[in-house]
C-alpha cells in the first residue's frame, strides 16, 4: 500500500493527512463579529517598505564600520557578501539578474545624517 500523503490525485484531506474540512462560518476563523478591522494592502506594503528601509540604513551602518578608513569594502568581503544570496535567488533564468543587480545597487546606498531637529526629538 502507498502513502497518499503527497499525491496530487489523492482527495485534499488525505494530501495533507486531515481529516474533512470544517465547513467556512462563524466558528472557522472567517466573520466572527471580530471588531478588529483588517489593514488595507497598502499600509502593509508601506508597513514593509519602512522595514526595508530600516534594515538599508542598518546594512549601510554595518558595511561603513566594516570598511574602516577604506573608501570601498574589501573585495574579499564584498564577494563573500554578494554569494551568500546565490542559495536564495531564484531559479529562473528572467530572475537570475536580479539579486546580482539588487546587490550592486545596495551597494552604492548611501543615506545621508539624519538633520539636527530630527535627531533631538523636535
Amino acid at each position: 500500500m502507498t502513502d497518499n500523503s503527497n499525491d496530487s490525485r489523492a482527495p485534499r484531506d488525505m494530501r495533507e493527512g486531515r481529516g474533512p474540512r470544517a465547513p467556512r462560518g462563524q466558528h472557522n476563523g472567517h466573520e466572527t463579529g471580530d471588531t478588529r478591522a483588517r489593514k488595507p494592502l497598502r499600509e502593509v506594503v508601506c508597513e514593509i517598505d519602512r522595514d526595508i528601509l530600516r534594515l538599508l540604513l542598518r546594512r549601510n551602518n554595518i558595511l561603513v564600520r566594516m570598511r574602516g578608513d577604506k573608501p570601498r569594502l574589501d573585495s574579499t568581503e564584498e564577494k563573500t557578501i554578494r554569494e551568500s544570496w546565490r542559495p536564495q535567488s531564484p531559479a529562473s533564468a528572467a530572475m537570475r539578474v536580479f539579486p546580482a543587480t539588487f546587490f550592486s545597487l545596495m551597494q552604492e546606498v548611501e543615506f545621508q545624517p539624519r538633520p539636527a531637529s530630527a535627531r533631538d526629538g523636535r
